[in-house]
């Protein structure tokens, strides 16, 4: 790792927040800085949907059928 990796980061980073997104919570933000940097990896062709399901979690709405209070206890 270098000083260059890091700079690389927060440059990316720095283009996934906008003036509206302030707000963020650290780990949406860490977690779309992560599929930012794994778009374009052959190994994974669907971070698209994994980012829009992201973005709904942090807004707290749901998506496909699941909501954080959904339980597996029968």
């Amino acid at each position: 790792a270098s000083s260059v990796d890091a700079e690389r980061a927060f440059s990316t980073g720095r283009r996934h927040v906008n003036f509206m997104q302030h707000n963020m919570t650290s780990n949406t933000f860490k977690s779309k800085v992560a599929l930012g940097s794994w778009s374009d990896a052959p190994f994974f062709p669907k971070v698209q949907k994994l980012s829009e399901i992201i973005e709904k979690h942090s807004t707290g709405k749901t998506f496909e059928g699941f909501s954080d209070d959904d339980s597996d206890s029968d």
